[in-house]
């Protein structure tokens, strides 16, 4: 909303008034030094929430621009004057819930405002034979192959504003990513540290491949940091039934999971690496496992190696085709690298190994979250909306991505890095008829 061109007789007074003190203008008021005329030419250009701001500036040119003391509604734009408000005091951040500044509680956003979305999630458990999927409420009151909890205990809270890869994975909100880009655009004590977003959790679990694996792997913090041994009760498990399958269930697997942030040309990147070393097993075994643990890659894509029977609260609609075919025998090993069509996510996955001296997987996920500045970026958008269907292999719709290509995102963060690019990665954006099946 622009300024009015002319003035209301009341505000003539005021703006005599603003003339004559503009001489004796105190130094945190300096944009009354300015001559009167220039001041309504600037206004005459800004948008509504930045005329507003700057009738802020001074009491004497609130007056002049709202003599009744009434600022017009704002609409949309009331969370651009907040984002511009919010930076004259760090002890201030912006509520993207109730559009409100807020005060700043030790390095947690407010976020207790707003009605969480009630999501219903399954964790994924198979049969000893990996061949039918069974799920499994999280108070375990029953397992059953189609449908849900009626005790609805499988129900989660998730933020409407949160990205999360999965339900239960490290949720990152936009009011943490803004807070940590506020630190970067506004300096100390502004905001949140790059570091509140990284994390590194290294540690083992000892698998009952053989069984129903219950206990779902996130979140990270759940399981004891380092090396693990076995309990009495397991060993003596092991040694009443000394079978092949017992044993195995005694050997440790090992997991590494970092996140890291960087800003990069104004705009905030993750990157997370997923590390996964198995002790020998077979390949059916090691893909049971890897189903379970549920890897995310980004909001509309997975690592699934099957199908699961049922997906209720899934948002996405692609999983790496290369896993099934490594869980049927067809490909031996993995190694891709590929761009999500909808989001700015790239990934690398390799898978090596054998069933002699274990499998070792390796995914590494890149992602670019823009300059998080409002919830309408049109970067978060994509990172937290609904995946596009493209059509079957085709590739993605030119402009989707605007100014990044397929792999730009990785090239970027190794380029920041000063790491050697690898020049032999194939970027794929394309989805197969094998990955819609998960639509």
């Amino acid at each position: 909303m622009d300024a009015p061109t002319q003035l209301h007789p009341t505000s003539i007074h005021m703006a005599q008034e603003l003339t004559k003190s503009s001489v004796a203008a105190p130094a945190r008021n300096r944009i009354l030094a300015l001559p009167l005329e220039l001041i309504f030419m600037i206004s005459n250009q800004l948008p509504s929430h930045s005329h507003v701001a700057l009738a802020l500036a001074a009491k004497a040119l609130f007056v002049t621009f709202y003599p009744t003391g009434k600022v017009p509604a704002l609409g949309e734009n009331l969370v651009q004057l907040l984002v511009l408000l919010e930076r004259d005091d760090p002890t201030q951040i912006v509520c993207f819930d109730c559009h409100r500044l807020c005060a700043f509680n030790s390095r947690q956003a407010h976020m207790n405002c707003v009605e969480f979305a009630r999501v219903k999630w399954q964790p994924v458990i198979t049969d000893q034979r990996w061949r039918m999927t069974r799920r499994r409420c999280p108070k375990r009151c029953r397992v059953y192959s189609i449908g849900i909890c009626k005790d609805n205990c499988n129900e989660s809270k998730v933020h409407p504003l949160a990205w999360m890869p999965e339900i239960r994975w490290p949720v990152v909100t936009f009011a943490e990513a803004h807070l940590v880009m506020n630190r970067h655009r506004n300096g100390e004590p502004y905001g949140l540290p790059l570091d509140s977003l990284e994390y590194s959790f290294v540690f083992e679990r000892f698998i009952d491949v053989y069984g129903c694996i219950y206990d779902t792997h996130f979140p990270l913090d759940r399981h004891p940091q380092g090396r693990q041994y076995l309990t009495r009760e397991r060993r003596r498990t092991a040694l009443k039934s000394p079978t092949l399958n017992t044993q195995i269930s005694t050997l440790p697997w090992s997991f590494k999971h970092i996140s890291k942030a960087k800003v990069i040309d104004n705009e905030l990147y993750l990157a997370r690496f997923h590390s996964v070393n198995s002790p020998p097993i077979s390949r059916l075994g090691f893909c049971h496992v890897l189903d379970t643990l549920e890897l995310p890659i980004c909001r509309h894509g997975s690592s699934y190696c099957s199908i699961p029977a049922i997906c209720p609260y899934r948002a996405h609609y692609w999983c790496i085709s290369q896993l099934r075919s490594f869980r049927t025998g067809e490909k031996g090993h993995i190694k891709e690298s590929r761009s999500c069509p909808t989001c700015f996510t790239d990934f690398s996955i390799v898978l090596q190994g054998n069933k002699l001296t274990g499998w070792n997987l390796e995914l590494a996920t890149y992602h670019r979250l823009g300059s998080c500045w409002t919830p309408d970026d049109p970067i978060w958008q994509d990172t937290i909306g609904e995946a596009r269907y493209p059509v079957i292999g085709k590739p993605r719709l030119e402009g989707d991505h605007g100014d990044s290509n397929p792999g730009e995102v990785t090239s970027r963060w190794q380029q920041s890095s000063g790491e050697v690019l690898d020049q032999d990665a194939k970027w794929v954006t394309e989805i197969g008829a094998l990955d819609q099946l998960l639509w």
